[in-house]
């Protein structure tokens, strides 16, 4: 059985602002971390709920797209630091003048 389904065209409804961290509330404070700035969080999930908001605020919003990194502590919290992201090391081609068997 099919069912109706009525449908209303409107016209001129504005768009709302995409939800970004300038205008999010929940974790509105990662703006203000700096490199080596920490907290201490009761759970892992929330930990990396909050390192995952960290890495998406940087990618959109830091030239170069800082990291995290988490530990838990002997009364079982977490820790969470902001941390400076390293480039990945590449391994450089050498070019040999000689074929050396192993």
């Amino acid at each position: 059985m099919k069912k109706n389904i009525e449908i209303t065209i409107e016209k001129n409804i504005a768009i709302p602002e995409r939800h970004t961290m300038k205008n999010k509330t929940k974790y509105a404070f990662i703006a203000d971390l700096e490199i080596g700035d920490s907290f201490v969080v009761p759970n892992k999930k929330i930990a990396d709920r909050i390192t995952a908001a960290m890495y998406n605020y940087s990618v959109a919003n830091e030239e170069n797209k800082n990291g995290s990194s988490i530990r838990q502590q002997t009364d079982g919290t977490y820790r969470v630091w902001k941390t400076a992201k390293h480039p990945y090391k590449t391994a450089k081609t050498v070019k040999l003048d000689r074929v050396v068997n192993f």
